[in-house]
């Protein structure tokens, strides 16, 4: 749907602007991935600050060197992937829970309707054991 949107939207710009919409569009073409890249520094850096102004904040002896920095944000970096992925694990996690247990409901209920077979069909056996034949009875 959206490369309909897209080429319907550059033919009314350019029904209604000419070639001036080209401006408009290569403008939008090389901000878009520059947006993006100022979305991950802005993100960085507020969780950069964040952390950072608290350390200081918190005590007069909290000083902050270069190694303190570099390693924290080398380890804030590595928790990236793990923390991406943890919504995704949740979710797995859930529903593999779910099938373990309505797997053992049902192993554990057709366990007992086969074991419920077996004693009515003992049960019956032995009822036409004891009747003469030619007389009627009633099975429950």
């Amino acid at each position: 749907m959206a490369p309909v949107e897209i080429g319907l939207c550059l033919f009314f710009l350019w029904q209604l602007l000419g070639p001036s919409a080209l401006a408009g569009i290569t403008t939008i073409i090389f901000i878009f991935p520059l947006n993006g890249l100022i979305a991950k520094v802005r993100s960085k850096l507020q969780i950069a600050f964040t952390m950072f102004g608290v350390y200081v904040l918190t005590d007069e002896k909290n000083v902050l060197d270069a190694q303190k920095v570099f390693v924290s944000l080398a380890l804030i970096n590595m928790l990236k992937t793990p923390l991406s992925q943890l919504p995704f694990s949740i979710s797995t996690t859930m529903q593999a829970s779910c099938c373990v247990s309505q797997t053992s409901g049902n192993v554990s209920a057709s366990g007992r309707a086969e074991s419920r077979r077996r004693v009515q069909s003992s049960i019956h056996t032995r009822r036409r054991e004891h009747c003469d034949r030619g007389r009627l009875f009633q099975l429950e």
